[in-house]
């Protein structure tokens, strides 16, 4: 997996790229090796681990500057947790697949394969053009979670990964990944001191979609829980599509 790592993409705190690692060679694929066994047979992330660099990203749109809601946070992680994340959500993916995680039918296109916004887009339009062509009403509502990533809340996330399915070992991995995660923020080469995360997930972490997923794939259940018939795109149920992550 090392040999396929990205090059160019920015480095945590530690400085360590992925190129250092994608190029340092067997043996310290070996020691990586070791590290990561052991993270997962004794569910203990070091904390060197947890810690991540908050950058500012303005969110232009002639935004006002002096506001810290027109920037968005991006998260920058040490490049060997990123590579844990890897690991784990390549060894859920299967797992996942065979459960049928997120469930059918709602139409979510984070963190899917082969779907895409547009496609969502133009699924939604063509079944709402086609309600409309066969004399039926159309009722909708939109429902913007903002700051959707900020504002979850680890304990509902952990007991959702438990109902999941997710429990014991990895389970307690995932709890102890979380608990005691630290950043600091930077910007114009200035670093503000270390502070406690309590909540949210990250911006850019590879997991961070994951944990989006099983944070809000039950609301579509809600959403169905009424006595209107369901949009259908060829006899798919698009009732409900989500457009996030």
């Amino acid at each position: 997996m090392c040999k396929g790592l990205p090059n160019n993409k920015a480095p945590g705190y530690d400085q360590i790229s992925y190129e250092c690692v994608k190029y340092g060679g067997y043996k310290l694929y070996e020691h990586l090796t070791d590290l990561y066994n052991n993270i997962i047979k004794f569910t203990h992330v070091p904390q060197v681990l947890k810690h991540s660099v908050i950058i500012p990203l303005y969110r232009g749109k002639h935004k006002p500057r002096n506001l810290v809601g027109s920037y968005r946070g991006v998260s920058l992680t040490p490049t060997l947790n990123n590579i844990l994340e890897k690991l784990v959500l390549n060894r859920l993916k299967p797992w996942l697949a065979h459960n049928e995680f997120p469930p059918p039918p709602p139409l979510q296109q984070a963190g899917r394969e082969k779907i895409n916004c547009v496609c969502l887009t133009y699924m939604v339009l063509e079944a709402i053009r086609g309600a409309v062509f066969r004399g039926n009403k159309v009722y909708g509502c939109f429902l913007d979670i903002k700051s959707a990533y900020d504002v979850i809340n680890w304990q509902g996330l952990l007991v959702k990964l438990w109902n999941l399915g997710i429990k014991h070992k990895l389970w307690n991995l995932f709890e102890h990944w979380l608990t005691g995660s630290t950043a600091h923020i930077s910007t114009n080469g200035e670093a503000s001191s270390v502070f406690q995360i309590s909540r949210s997930i990250k911006q850019g972490g590879l997991l961070s979609t994951f944990y989006f997923l099983v944070c809000y794939h039950d609301i579509h259940s809600f959403v169905r829980r009424g006595s209107t018939q369901p949009l259908t795109f060829h006899n798919r149920d698009i009732s409900s599509p989500t457009n996030g992550g």
